[in-house]
């Protein structure tokens, strides 16, 4: 019975330890989803500097596309998921700028970890530059439009890589009409935990022992 047990528990490591395991998705959008938010604004082209109201951190996750957090001329923001263990899937930003107003708002985005090691996914561009993407790295990671309107939606779709950190950095026009850069109004980043993937020969060697020991076993109690 010991080493049938062995084998059920081998089998069932197995089974967990598999890249294929299911996993309930995790929606980050509020503060608390983050174990960091990392804000550096730019700059207003005409006050100086982003206004107070334009600044909060919080106006992206109150469910209202009606307020923003602007970037800034220059400006960037860095989100790193909790717990980071997980990795990023996916991602929607809605940059919310009132058609026909002439600014034209862009920010480059990158995925990484912990912070660092930044790969470059592509750029949004808001419905003054037409409500497009251009994809830069289109193996690692794809761009669209989800959405039109006031407030446009731009979608990422990770499809290979693992990361658990998301980078805007502004790359808005510092001439003509734009004052204060890209402007979100909604965020939310979707991730999976990481499965704890046994490399082959290990999962082959487990389940060879744990037969080795059914085998055993049943000589044993032949033998009785």
């Amino acid at each position: 019975m010991r080493a049938l047990g062995f084998v059920a528990g081998s089998i069932a490591a197995l089974a967990l330890a598999s890249p294929g395991a299911k996993a309930s998705p995790v929606m980050h959008a509020s503060t608390e989803a983050f174990v960091s938010i990392a804000y550096a604004p730019g700059s207003n082209s005409t006050l100086g500097q982003v206004a107070a109201e334009r600044r909060v951190i919080g106006n992206m996750f109150d469910g209202s596309n009606a307020t923003l957090l602007s970037l800034g001329l220059g400006g960037s923001i860095s989100f790193l998921i909790a717990p980071t263990e997980n990795t990023i899937i996916g991602s929607t930003v809605f940059e919310l700028t009132n058609l026909g107003s002439g600014h034209k708002e862009r920010a480059r985005l990158f995925l990484g970890n912990d912070l660092g090691d930044w790969v470059e996914i592509g750029t949004l561009l808001n419905q003054e530059f037409g409500s497009q993407v251009i994809n830069l790295n289109p193996l690692v990671a794809s761009l669209e439009v989800v959405a039109f309107g006031p407030a446009t939606g731009f979608g990422l779709t990770v499809l290979e890589g693992s990361f658990n950190s998301l980078r805007l950095v502004d790359a808005s026009p510092t001439t003509g009409r734009n004052l204060d850069g890209f402007d979100i109004a909604t965020l939310s980043i979707t991730s999976l935990s990481r499965p704890v993937a046994i490399p082959e020969p290990a999962a082959a060697l487990l389940l060879s022992v744990g037969l080795l020991g059914l085998a055993m076993g049943a000589r044993a109690r032949a033998r009785a």
